[in-house]
């Protein structure tokens, strides 16, 4: 209901709003399916937005959001970031929540069972 009614997360929508101009850049790290990062595109198109996020599920979503919104400055990167280049298994939320995939956190409590995806990570400083 928060969502429909515009107040989910409005501290935080509040202070991107305010925060960020024209020329700035956001990274969106973890970014989902692009929610942070679609509403400063569509409130700001001069911002320069890297998102980024490994899971293929939230990264086809992500695309089709970023269709739907007609955005531009958005640049969706489909890995995860680490301190060196490798692969990473990332534990799926594949309950309600596919936001909730972590590389450190065990989703057996969350989803009842342990689903992991291979992903692929990029050392942060050799993008």
């Amino acid at each position: 209901m928060e969502y429909a009614y515009g107040i989910y997360d409005s501290h935080e929508l509040a202070f991107l709003e305010s925060n960020y101009r024209a020329g700035d850049w956001f990274l969106d790290i973890g970014a989902n399916m692009g929610f942070y990062s679609l509403f400063l595109s569509t409130r700001n198109p001069g911002i320069k937005i890297l998102a980024y996020e490994p899971d293929p599920y939230n990264i086809e979503k992500f695309k089709q959001n970023i269709k739907l919104n007609g955005v531009k400055n958005i640049i969706l990167c489909g890995y995860a970031l680490a301190d060196e280049n490798t692969q990473k298994d990332l534990m799926l939320n594949t309950g309600n929540n596919r936001g909730g995939n972590s590389f450190v956190i065990d989703q057996i409590g969350f989803c009842g069972k342990q689903s992991c995806l291979t992903v692929p990570a990029r050392h942060f400083w050799t993008l």
